[in-house]
């Protein structure tokens, strides 16, 4: 993992990307509340941290939603659309998923709502909106087509601020390993960058996530697919995903303490929730063996 940032792609040769940033830096200009929709996993959040982080410096007022993996499973869904243009949503931005999600794309639409959808799985009957960006589009001229989604979000945060996007290469290396994309090309450069930061200058969230991991430096990849992914995944099951964005979010040290803290509550208490259900499926067996 020892390429260098000098040979990543330009960004506009995605034939969309132009388009996304015009119309970003439209929804700047006008303070339009725009909604980041992501997936629950790892590629999901660390997409979603810098598409937020990108949105927020170019003055975007902007939140992350992601879905409850009980509750709403994967991907879009049209009851979460409408709750958040009730709250305000002006502009939909969807990483790691929505290339399918054709319905709730109409959906917003007619109500008056863009989207822009940067997912990298494969692609079926598209969505209604010239704001795509996924390698795998057809007739998709970016020379690259395997980055993940928070590959393409680093795509997008190179376009906007150019080398300031830099900083956010922990997020993308992390999400390009865990993934499991092919080592290759632009996820190659990609992941030995995102390393280098990981063991030089981390961020407040991920430097607090690799000490509860119990990980000491040089942090490899395996370090990440075993340390540092799972975590975050295993937030996304047990619906602790707000506090992974909370931890990734903060610049402040008292604050991803307070997050730590409240993830290994929630984790405690699941544990317990889980251990008393198992006790009462083994008694009831215990009655219905009586009987």
């Amino acid at each position: 993992l020892s390429q260098r940032l000098e040979q990543l792609h330009d960004p506009f040769l995605f034939r969309n990307m132009r388009a996304v940033c015009d119309r970003l830096r439209l929804a700047a200009e006008r303070r339009e509340q725009t909604v980041i929709y992501g997936d629950y996993d790892c590629d999901g959040v660390c997409g979603s941290v810098i598409l937020q982080k990108t949105l927020s410096r170019i003055g975007i007022p902007c939140r992350v939603y992601l879905p409850d993996r009980a509750t709403e499973g994967y991907g879009t869904n049209h009851a979460a659309f409408a709750r958040l243009m009730e709250e305000g949503a002006q502009l939909f931005f969807m990483v790691d998923c929505g290339i399918r999600s054709v319905e709730d794309v109409a959906f917003a639409r007619a109500e008056g709502r863009d989207c822009i959808i940067f997912d990298h799985h494969e692609c079926g009957e598209l969505p209604d909106s010239p704001y795509l960006v996924n390698g795998k589009l057809p007739g998709e001229t970016y020379p690259f087509p395997a980055l993940c989604g928070a590959g393409l979000a680093f795509k997008l945060a190179q376009a906007l601020l150019g080398q300031e996007a830099y900083a956010l290469l922990e997020f993308a290396g992390v999400a390009t390993i865990a993934d499991m994309v092919p080592l290759l090309g632009e996820n190659r450069i990609l992941a030995s960058a995102g390393l280098q930061n990981l063991n030089t200058a981390p961020s407040v969230g991920i430097r607090s996530m690799m000490e509860a991991a119990g990980m000491r430096k040089p942090v490899d990849a395996h370090g990440v697919g075993f340390g540092i992914a799972p975590r975050i995944n295993a937030a996304g099951r047990m619906g602790q995903i707000d506090i992974a964005i909370d931890l990734f979010l903060t610049h402040d040290e008292a604050q991803a303490a307070k997050a730590r803290t409240e993830a290994e509550n929630r984790s405690r208490k699941a544990a317990e929730d889980r251990e008393a259900r198992l006790v009462d499926v083994a008694e009831m067996d215990r009655r219905k063996l009586l009987l």
